[in-house]
């Protein structure tokens, strides 16, 4: 089945340079080693989703409740939100395909949806209430982020597929695009209005970006050939993925420019989505049967990923 919908959470697990692709979340990726300043050392707790075919985690709020998707068996995927050790599978009524990817610190949930016809629509979920998001006249819709203050970022896009990012704040829409980049992707939100996210350059290549104010900033890892911005917390830091030289993909934490690896061991990739004021991470891998799971950075984890 396929969804006229952006994935571009996973863009680079996906199809590098490709925006809008078929949904999947099972896909080969290449195999990688630890980077210098790898924080393999973490203590990694796989999130599974109970008898899922795939699972991914997007973010963390500060009370430590999880979103995020899974695959069934049947292959149609769903939201999950984990809260108090708890799995509980969110889906929008009547969609095809429901995927969480932010919540704040009062449980309120942002994400996607397909529906019957495969469409791609943002959602807000308050108080157990789906709500529609979407960009006035836009084909193509996704809500990304959500902070405290109830403001959302996320991406749209015309029949021209030329993602524009956005800011929904007092129930107004503001466009959010990097100077001079063909497609902008905000992806997270922390309290203070910080944005991190995902512009392509007009050479198709992808980075991390930060939006302070009026102010936006580049924020690659050093000697990357991609990378992307996918979370922000209150304290300012970002986590993301990013592509080496060899084509593998690894996650990172940032700290003011200063950026270190996350690499889960033995997994052929990982990712890093959101990340809380505790520094707690949450993200996926891909183990070596090309198996995605989720997982979060726990010094006191009891399951290690494996």
């Amino acid at each position: 089945m396929k969804f006229r919908m952006m994935i571009s959470r996973i863009l680079t697990v996906v199809v590098l340079g490709t925006l809008f692709a078929a949904m999947s979340f099972r896909v080969p990726l290449s195999a990688q080693e630890p980077g210098a300043g790898s924080l393999s050392s973490f203590a990694f707790a796989t999130l599974d989703f109970p008898d899922a075919t795939s699972t991914i985690a997007n973010a963390i709020n500060d009370l430590g409740n999880i979103v995020g998707q899974y695959n069934d068996s049947g292959g149609v995927t769903h939201a999950f939100l984990l809260r108090q050790g708890k799995f509980t599978s969110l889906d929008f009524p009547g969609a095809m395909a429901t995927l969480a990817f932010g919540i704040n610190n009062l449980g309120e949930i942002v994400g996607l949806y397909a529906d019957n016809s495969g469409n791609g629509h943002g959602f807000l979920l308050q108080r157990g209430r789906f709500t529609t998001i979407d960009f006035p006249d836009a084909a193509l819709n996704e809500a990304n982020g959500i902070n405290i203050l109830g403001q959302i970022v996320g991406a749209y896009a015309g029949d021209d597929f030329i993602a524009h990012g956005y800011l929904l704040s007092d129930g107004k829409f503001k466009t959010i695009d990097f100077p001079g980049a063909s497609q902008s992707f905000p992806f997270a939100i922390n309290v203070f209005g910080s944005v991190a996210g995902l512009y392509i350059d007009s050479s198709g290549n992808g980075h991390g970006f930060l939006l302070q104010g009026s102010t936006f900033s580049t924020h690659d890892f050093p000697s990357a050939t991609f990378t992307q911005a996918n979370g922000i917390n209150g304290l300012g830091l970002i986590v993301g993925n990013y592509v080496d030289s060899n084509g593998a993909v690894h996650g990172y934490r940032e700290i003011g420019q200063d950026f270190t690896s996350i690499d889960v061991p033995n997994a052929t990739a990982t990712a890093a989505f959101g990340i809380n004021v505790h520094n707690r991470i949450v993200g996926f891998y891909s183990d070596t049967s090309g198996v995605t799971h989720g997982f979060v950075t726990n010094p006191m984890a009891a399951t290690a990923a494996n």
